[in-house]
């Protein structure tokens, strides 16, 4: 992950730590110059949020960052059964480091799991599974997911157009449609 060489990515970064290295985890966390870490502002009342405020950075990394994700993350590849990505569409996510990873990973024989963002699904060529919700998979098909059957038209045509073994989509209360 990356974060801002400001007051809240230094705290996340000690929070982080505190976490995951006691339980025997790996943590990788990049600071980038210039780019302010993603702060979120929840306003509660009565236990309950009444609104999310959401401080994001403009645009994606930078060239020298994403040189250093795309390190970070190759390196992390070691001793890795699995890889997820998940994709926020903040920029971090570049198509040069899903690209690499997804090749690097597919070299190890090692399957990436991908929950996507945005409607061109062919970025995550050559992934194992895309876990969308319905409407991200109607937006990346160009089909109605109304129903069982248009649902698994819209995955079957994303596998076929995107290069993507299988489609995982997630459909609320209507829970979910594995194709494959």
């Amino acid at each position: 992950a990356v974060v801002g060489t400001d007051a809240a990515g230094a705290e996340i970064e000690a929070l982080a730590r505190d976490c995951v290295q006691p339980a025997g985890g790996r943590l990788e966390l990049l600071s980038a110059p210039g780019r302010p870490t993603t702060i979120k502002d929840r306003f509660i009342a009565a236990g309950q949020q009444l609104l999310r405020v959401d401080r994001d950075p403009d645009g994606g990394i930078d060239a020298g960052t994403e040189e250093r994700v795309t390190a970070a993350a190759l390196a992390a590849l070691e001793g890795v059964s699995a890889v997820i990505l998940s994709d926020y569409g903040k920029g971090l996510l570049t198509d040069k480091v899903v690209g690499a990873v997804i090749q690097a990973a597919a070299a190890r024989g090692c399957p990436v799991v991908v929950d996507p963002k945005g409607r061109d699904f062919a970025r995550y060529r050559g992934a194992a599974w895309v876990t969308p919700n319905r409407r991200e998979l109607q937006e990346a098909s160009g089909l109605p997911t109304g129903d069982d059957a248009a649902v698994e038209a819209a995955a079957r045509r994303v596998m076929t157009e995107a290069g993507i073994a299988g489609v995982l989509a997630t459909r609320s209360e209507q829970g979910m449609t594995v194709a494959s």
